[in-house]
């Protein structure tokens, strides 16, 4: 393609990367003189659904303005094939640039921008959910920039996907997002730059590390400013405040339901009831999260879709707790069900005010 013009001032240069869904290509843009990034889909790719995630990519980065998020110029249809432009970043690859010193303290260093970057991001009501080495460029001076919105979701939605190994286990699980699935990528990331095992770092180091790379998301910082904090902790390197003002309230805090979550953790079945918003649906996807994790299969099946005849195995041991299996009753219509490899069983259910029993 090195030659093409597109869309009439973009001389294509050559390729800067490849990917599954398609390539990122390096132009000068010819009204300008200035270099530019392309990101486009490979041609069996363009499809309408695709072509909407690019858009959508564009919308995303249009709101932001930081020197650590890499910027948007606009967003072309060539030919049929849509095109995101961007201001070409130069510099190294995370890992490489980490290498050139002391790995460890390089890590740390380049950890506050990156998490003033991800704070920018997130009062913007954004999750980045693909923070990992290979879109983290250090440009010369030490300033990293962060690159590729395409999976970036709202809090309280479900990710489109997530790079294995170093996507949150709530983006894998398909579990709604929020922030602090960015502050776990950012951990696996900053520990890959570090060089060394986690129990082979210095302990400032690996009791950072730790917090971000928390599996339980209700144990890491719960947010990009929190992390800042530990940081400066870490690196006994004083450093400015992050403020969260602007941040979205995280879905359904669980504070104050530690005791009811650390039952539900352990009990062979359990019944939570509650009022409509009471936060049945919160507890039990936070319920469920561990033994998803270590590969049990989580059903949900929800009795106001028509799914009673899918319960099998589950009828009795539903009748024998109480719970009837009507369709039509009232309290049960939106009652939900958890159903943990056969270990245990929860139930969610319509009903007056919230407790939780075995």
């Amino acid at each position: 393609m090195s030659g093409d013009r597109i869309a009439g001032r973009y001389q294509v240069l050559g390729a800067l990367g490849q990917g599954a869904q398609g390539s990122v290509l390096l132009a000068l843009d010819e009204q300008t003189q200035r270099e530019v990034a392309l990101k486009t889909l490979a041609e069996e790719r363009v499809t309408p659904a695709l072509a909407a995630v690019l858009r959508a990519e564009f919308e995303h980065l249009r709101s932001l303005d930081h020197p650590g998020l890499v910027r948007v110029l606009e967003f072309v249809v060539a030919e049929g094939r849509p095109y995101l432009v961007l201001e070409r970043v130069g510099g190294e690859e995370l890992t490489t640039w980490a290498a050139r010193g002391d790995r460890v303290e390089r890590a740390l260093e380049i950890a506050e921008p990156l998490l003033r970057a991800l704070s920018h991001l997130h009062r913007r009501g954004l999750c980045h959910l693909d923070v990992k080495p290979a879109h983290v460029l250090v440009a010369e001076g030490g300033q990293p920039v962060l690159l590729d919105l395409g999976l970036a979701a709202r809090p309280g939605e479900v990710a489109e996907g997530g790079t294995p190994g170093y996507a949150a286990p709530e983006v894998l699980l398909g579990f709604p997002v929020d922030r602090r699935a960015d502050l776990y990528g950012l951990g696996v990331t900053l520990l890959e730059a570090c060089g060394s095992p986690l129990e082979a770092l210095p302990q400032n180091a690996r009791a950072f590390l730790e917090r971000l790379l928390a599996s339980d998301r209700n144990r890491r910082p719960s947010s990009a400013g929190e992390a800042l904090a530990e940081l400066s902790v870490a690196r006994g390197v004083p450093s400015p405040a992050e403020s969260d003002e602007g941040l979205l309230p995280i879905e359904g805090s669980l504070r104050g339901r530690e005791a009811a979550l650390a039952h539900l953790h352990e009990a062979e079945v359990a019944l939570v009831t509650g009022l409509a918003g009471a936060g049945r649906s919160r507890l039990l996807r936070e319920a469920s999260l561990p033994a998803a994790r270590e590969g049990a299969l989580v059903l949900w099946v929800d009795f106001a879709r028509g799914h009673l005849d899918d319960l099998g195995a589950l009828a009795p041991l539903l009748t024998r707790f109480g719970v009837p299996l009507s369709g039509g009753d009232a309290n049960v219509r939106r009652a939900r069900i958890l159903v943990e490899a056969g270990r245990r069983l929860l139930v969610a259910a319509e009903a007056q005010p919230l407790l939780v029993g075995r």
